[in-house]
């Protein structure tokens, strides 16, 4: 019978416009809708036959069907509620299916291992499709390999098996670049670079700003390996990304053999892993993990990755930092960042003071297609080459920094928007806050209780900021998890001080061994968030992640850098303190007490403050008792040959606002080293000058921290000895340390030894060293001498 379109429809679409597509659009929308319709009544009628029939064989063929429908309509969870109750053959089958479309990939697989490989090509493909996502890929390529009949399972099963298996190209060099190739054929050896674990003969970057605010990287690099340790270092390539907003996507990788084969990476060689597996909150930061096949000494790894972020920070700017130099020589390097024509990019070149090799670190810019072009390009780049004491490597390392960042209020405005909805305290917060704080009297003890409470109870997941994204989660959320990054610790405190009536601000901060905030260039180059709070007209810095650091004091890495304070009305750019060492500072007190038989009993009790407190309690507060008291008895053998260590001491290491104490006894049946009637005491205090054995630098020295090491020492002597020789002495003051030994008698028998080491210089230029390295070995050779004791007459 022939059909015919209803005369209302022909008059609807001449009356409308619509073509004979629209049309069976719209037919076919009804037909969907009445296909929904009944598939919902029939899962209506089947879910009273299951009430009415629950259990026995006519449930469980109810249970079947309602799964396939399920199934059928992508409702996959549902799916799994009906089949797993059921041991029919083909419902096991349907669940191992449904539950692998589900991505419960471990249950999918045990159900299929069970059921065996032994059926359709779609239950094939599957079956091998869930050993292929447990990372089974011996198994898949067994199982794909089953799939014999012509047709579409067959054809995706043989993509599957070329994905997942290496392939080697016959011809040399099969697939490279004639450029990549002489790169190769041209490139430097293990001799050239005789430091070197490698050496980058390609690093290419292409960095584009497109017109509707998406970041498009493309990175391309060439690397030989020279040894093992070019293996251990290069061999397993880690790309990191941010998978709520960003892809990454892997063009090509291969290992290029010494004689030219070439291995290109296959699926298997791949694993995509959650850099944070145990905390769910930071599940997005992720790392694509490139295990690269048959890398020898000798070898070349290529690959070729492309990363596009959806969305930028701010919904509209980017800022990245173009570093010159690498840990490996590099022959070729270029970059070129592309932005339409009518945006700003501003760029600086950041530690100029370290090209000494003569490179242009001005961008070349060119218009082409509405874009703004900046390339830099270099060529035979030095290595940088480590040396003990040196700065870290974004100091000391020339780059270009680029941002589209406006101004410092743009960012302000940007994450003070992402925050201040998160900082809401909730009843459990602000019950938390009024008990912390009932019993406190001032303001200050108030914030101190806080800060201890978010410091210790709430559990510091290392996240650095940006790395898991920018925005902080609630602090409600963190409350009850009781754990978060930098920037979730900071918006509890901030939380929590507010529920206490006390005005708290968020803190960004690039740390000591990160990037220095350039302030006449804004960008969101920050890698840490802390807080901040206003006391006596000055702002005083928190950092809640550093659980052994007490109110008012800052981790090393804290210091001496520029921050940006987001106050309620504005932005502030502040520089954290750098602790002098009077606040820094540990003080040795020993009482010696030569016995008769000239074997000794003391005491030492250590004082510390500043850095030398956090560590302390630190040490104190996370290592087993047993290795404490191991490392005691290792300490009083140091200080004397067969010490025994007796009683010791430790308190307070929980209370932040008490200082941690540590005092410990020891005896050693033997002190004193003997030359007949002479008796010599080892050396007391000294300088150490492990720090400067170079003979010259390129870099300078950068102390962890201005510090200062006192020593005070008691010593007694027996009734039958007496001082021949005291030591005259010293005093060294320069302008990068003071340092001073003395010797006193006390009394007759008595007497006192006191030795102060004080920083003033926190950095030494690389022009100081001769001078510093001289002053030091003077101060330690006047320090070299012996107290010498003898028998009296």
């Amino acid at each position: 019978m022939k059909k015919t379109i209803p005369i209302s429809f022909i008059i609807i679409g001449l009356v409308a416009g619509c073509s004979k597509a629209d049309l069976d659009i719209w037919r076919a929308g009804r037909l969907s809708r009445s296909s929904e319709k009944s598939i919902q009544s029939a899962v209506d009628l089947y879910t009273g036959a299951l009430f009415a029939v629950p259990e026995g064989p006519k449930a469980d063929d109810i249970r079947f069907k309602l799964g396939k429908i399920f199934f059928k309509s992508g409702e996959y969870v549902r799916s799994i509620e009906q089949l797993r109750r059921l041991a029919l053959p083909q419902a096991r089958e349907l669940l191992a299916r449904a539950l692998l479309k589900n991505s419960d990939h471990t249950d999918a697989l045990e159900i299929f291992n069970k059921i065996g490989d032994k059926g359709s090509d779609e239950y094939l493909y599957d079956y091998a499709l869930a050993a292929e996502k447990s990372n089974l890929y011996d198994q898949a390529l067994r199982i794909y390999a089953l799939i014999h009949k012509a047709g579409p399972f067959r054809e995706m099963a043989q993509e599957r098996i070329r994905a997942i298996s290496l392939a080697s190209g016959k011809a040399l060099f099969a697939g490279v670049d004639d450029d990549v190739k002489e790169m190769i054929l041209s490139g430097p050896s293990q001799q050239d670079y005789p430091d070197a674990s490698g050496a980058y003969l390609l690093i290419d970057e292409d960095i584009e700003l497109t017109s509707d605010n998406r970041q498009v990287s493309e990175s391309h690099y060439v690397i030989k390996v020279f040894n093992d340790r070019g293996k251990e270092r290069f061999a397993e390539v880690s790309l990191g990304y941010d998978s709520t907003y960003e892809k990454l996507e892997l063009e090509y990788a291969r290992t290029i053999k010494p004689d030219g084969t070439v291995v290109t990476v296959g699926d298997k060689n791949i694993r995509d892993v959650s850099l944070y597996l145990n905390f769910p909150l930071y599940s997005n930061a992720r790392a694509r993990i490139i295990s690269m096949p048959e890398v020898v000494a000798g070898s070349v790894i290529e690959y070729k990755v492309r990363l596009t972020r959806a969305q930028l920070p701010n919904r509209k700017d980017f800022d990245i930092a173009y570093w010159l130099q690498a840990d490996e020589p590099i022959i070729l390097e270029r970059c070129r960042i592309r932005v339409p024509e009518d945006r700003l990019l501003k760029y600086k070149a950041v530690n100029a003071d370290y090209n000494t090799f003569g490179f242009d670190m001005t961008p070349k810019v060119r218009h082409e297609g509405g874009k703004k072009i900046y390339s830099l390009e270099f060529a035979d780049v030095p290595q940088i080459v480590p040396e003990p004491g040196m700065p870290s490597v974004t100091r000391i390392n020339p780059y270009v920094l680029f941002s589209t960042f406006e101004s410092w209020g743009d960012i302000y405005s940007w994450w003070r928007g992402l925050y201040i909805d998160k900082t809401a305290a909730d009843a459990d917060i602000r019950a938390k806050a009024h008990e912390l704080t009932r019993d406190k009297k001032t303001r200050e003890e108030k914030i101190r209780a806080i800060y201890n409470f978010c410091a210790q109870d709430i559990r510091y997941v290392a996240v650095e900021y940006g790395d898991a994204g920018y925005e902080p989660h609630r602090a409600a959320e963190i409350f009850k998890n009781k754990y978060g990054d930098c920037k979730d610790k900071a918006i509890l405190l901030t939380s929590m001080a507010e529920a206490a009536g006390i005005q708290v601000y968020p803190v960004l901060i690039s740390t000591f061994d990160s990037i220095d905030i350039q302030e006449d260039v804004p960008s969101l180059l920050f890698n840490h968030a802390i807080c901040a709070v206003e006391a006596d007209k000055k702002i005083i810095f928190m950092d809640a992640t550093a659980n052994t650091v007490t109110f008012g004091d800052l981790p090393a890495s804290d210091q001496d850098r520029v921050t940006l304070v987001f106050l309620k009305d504005g932005y502030r750019l502040v520089c954290t303190p750098l602790f002098g060492p009077e606040h820094n500072k540990i003080s040795t007190n020993m009482a010696i007490k030569i016995n008769e038989d000239e074997g000794i009993t003391a005491h030492r009790r250590i004082d510390a403050s500043g850095l030398f407190q956090q560590a302390q309690r630190y040490w104190l507060k996370f290592t087993m008792p047993a290795i404490i008291e191991e490392q005691l008895k290792q300490k009083v053998r140091s200080l004397a040959p067969s010490a025994l260590l007796g009683d010791y001491d430790i308190e307070n290491v929980d209370d932040l606002d008490t200082p941690v104490l540590l005092s410990y006894s020891f005896l050693a049946p033997q002190y004193l080293k003997k030359a007949g009637k002479t008796r010599i005491l080892g050396q007391l205090g000294g300088m150490d000058t492990s720090g400067i054995a170079k003979e010259s630098r390129r870099y300078p020295i950068e102390l962890a921290a201005l510090a200062a090491y006192e020593e005070d020492i008691q010593v007694e002597l027996p009734a039958h000895l007496e001082v021949k020789y005291l030591p005259g002495p010293v005093h060294v003051e320069t302008k990068w340390f003071d340092f001073t030994n003395r010797y006193e008698m006390t009394g007759k028998n008595t007497f006192h030894f006191y030795s102060l080491n004080r920083a003033k210089e926190r950095l030494i230029p690389a022009e100081d060293y001769a001078g510093y390295k001289r002053a030091i070995e003077q101060a330690a050779a006047l320090a070299d001498q012996q107290l010498i004791l003898e028998e009296k007459k």
